[in-house]
């Protein structure tokens, strides 16, 4: 019994898409927490000069929007240096600043400290990252963009939230990546709940 050359396409064409899938599975799945670390991602719906930035994002309701992975941010916070006023005449001192630690967006919303700061995220890359660079390249200042915030954990939604004076800190090649991904830093003048 010989088959169709119908059915030989429809098996062949099966067989591309079995192996493409194999094969790209590394670029659009979400990493797995490592010692309970939680995991954030999102979605930046984000303009550059008219033009919107995008990549694959695997949620229909996200398409046309930038997917991110692995994001952390990192707030800007006045703190006292003792952790607490003193009688002293230092107490008269303005704030200092403290460390800045990389945590999960979240953290740092609930802290109820707003101002600038920084976020860091894993992003592929389809060919829609490229208007990014000739931002960094300028030190220009991106206006705003709607943040689509989630739990790895449970898909569940945190926020919805607006960034504001965001500007490209930088964009590294992520080498390890099945397919094109950049970490991308950026730093913001403020982030608020929609």
């Amino acid at each position: 019994m010989t088959l169709s050359r119908a059915v030989k396409r429809n098996l062949a064409h099966l067989a591309v898409l079995t192996i493409l899938s194999a094969a790209t599975a590394p670029c659009f799945s979400a990493p797995v927490a490592v010692d309970n670390t939680p995991y954030q991602y999102g979605y930046l719906r984000l303009e550059i000069n008219g033009a919107r930035i995008t990549n694959f994002a695997e949620d229909e309701q996200y398409q046309g929007w930038l997917e991110i992975r692995m994001v952390e941010a990192k707030g800007i916070v006045p703190s006292r240096v003792s952790g607490a006023l003193s009688q002293s005449s230092n107490s008269a001192k303005p704030a200092q600043f403290a460390p800045n630690h990389w945590t999960i967006v979240s953290a740092i919303l609930h802290s109820g400290r707003s101002g600038p700061g920084k976020l860091r995220f894993i992003a592929g890359d389809s060919g829609g990252l490229e208007p990014l660079f000739d931002v960094q390249k300028k030190s220009a200042i991106i206006p705003d963009a709607q943040f689509d915030l989630y739990d790895g954990a449970t898909d569940k939604l945190i926020g919805k939230f607006k960034i504001t004076g965001i500007r490209i800190l930088s964009l590294e090649d992520v080498p390890a990546s099945a397919c094109g991904a950049y970490e991308i830093t950026v730093s913001f003048r403020t982030l608020a709940q929609m």
